[in-house]
């Protein structure tokens, strides 16, 4: 009966020991299972002044490529007001000349300069493309004519003058534009630029002329020489001179990395008139 009772009391205590040792499997098992966290890369801003690059530049200006749609124009318009001069110095002596026909020949000519410094904005760092530029520019823009010019009178006699006539402006302006580099991450890439510019309109109007007056009696000299300012040619005209200077740019160009942050540029287009420019660039 001992026996027994002992035996029974065994197989409970070995039956509950069984299951209670499966207690934390069965625990583990209805645990739920939990996906390991994922990493995301966290984009480093870039520091503020690395958007930025600083250039200074010089080019040549010109019209001459495209001076045949105002050549004649300027031509006919500075030899006139020569041609009026030379006449009002003769009437000095001579009152009773009135002009009749005339010859010219004149060369047009054009050239002039431009130097700047310009700041540069580029939104998305060293890796972007796109940038606003700021800059300071002086541009010389000068027309020229040159050569010979005769005025016929009333009464058979004429004057020869060899002349020179030149307009040049000068003015200051404030530039706004926009640039995109085709391939910012090569070495060399090319470019586009588009931007305008205002400025104060300044500048001189002058020609001079020297030769003979050819009539009945001793040849006599003719020459004369003046400098006015724009404002000043306005008052003799019947039309206004702007005060303000308009600047339209579209360039196309070449960016040269030399070393680290140090670039060269080289470009071409339209600066009102024809501009060649080169400068050199530091990106920060």
């Amino acid at each position: 009966m001992k026996v027994s009772k002992l035996l029974t009391l065994g197989l409970i205590s070995f039956w509950l020991w069984g299951w209670v040792s499966r207690l934390p499997m069965r625990a583990q098992e209805k645990e739920p299972q939990v996906p390991p966290a994922i990493k995301v890369p966290v984009e480093k801003t870039p520091p503020w002044w690395q958007k930025f690059e600083v250039e200074i530049h010089y080019g040549q200006w010109t019209l001459d490529p495209i001076k045949g749609l105002f050549e004649e124009d300027l031509k006919k318009d500075l030899g006139k007001e020569i041609r009026k001069e030379v006449t009002n110095q003769l009437r000095e002596s001579h009152p009773s000349l009135q002009q009749t026909d005339y010859t010219q020949t004149l060369v047009f000519d054009s050239g002039g300069s431009n130097f700047g410094l310009e700041v540069r904005y580029y939104p998305h760092g060293q890796e972007g493309g796109f940038s606003f530029g700021f800059s300071i520019e002086k541009t010389t823009i000068r027309l020229s004519v040159d050569g010979d010019v005769k005025q016929n009178f009333n009464d058979g006699t004429h004057a020869q003058v060899d002349a020179y006539g030149s307009l040049e402006i000068s003015p200051w302006t404030t530039n706004i534009s926009l640039r995109w580099d085709l391939r910012p991450g090569w070495r060399i890439t090319p470019y586009a630029v588009l931007g305008f510019g205002l400025g104060t309109l300044t500048g001189e109007m002058s020609y001079e002329y020297s030769g003979r007056y050819r009539w009945g009696g001793p040849d006599e000299t003719v020459e004369d020489s003046e400098t006015k300012t724009l404002k000043e040619a306005e008052e003799e005209v019947d039309f206004n001179i702007p005060n303000i200077f308009f600047l339209l740019q579209t360039h196309l160009g070449v960016r040269v990395k030399i070393i680290e942050h140090l670039h060269l540029r080289v470009e071409v287009g339209l600066w009102d008139g024809l501009l060649f420019r080169g400068g050199l660039a530091y990106r920060f």
